[in-house]
């Protein structure tokens, strides 16, 4: 996997609790294939609200690089959620 740094395009991508698995599979398999058979495009950051590791819709805990306070104004960012989507700024 690729660093920011290290990537042409960087995209942040924000879990909200119970998001769904498979649709963050079904976003980040693509840009890690396009890496391995082409060249260093992708990197991807995985945020929640507040920093802290985020369970997803199957009870998988993933733990996430940063909070979602740190998104640049000019970043790409995608959300990743689900159908029981809940936001509490205060969890």
């Amino acid at each position: 996997l690729l660093a920011p740094e290290q990537a042409e395009y960087t995209l942040d991508v924000w879990l909200v609790p119970k998001f769904s698995m498979l649709s963050l599979f079904c976003l980040l398999e693509p840009l890690r294939v396009a890496n391995r058979f082409g060249r260093d495009l992708f990197a991807w950051r995985l945020l929640s609200a507040d920093g802290e590791g985020v369970i997803a819709s199957n009870g998988v805990r993933i733990d996430v690089d940063d909070e979602l306070d740190t998104v640049a104004d000019d970043a790409h960012l995608m959300v990743v959620s689900s159908y029981e989507i809940r936001y509490d700024s205060s969890e």
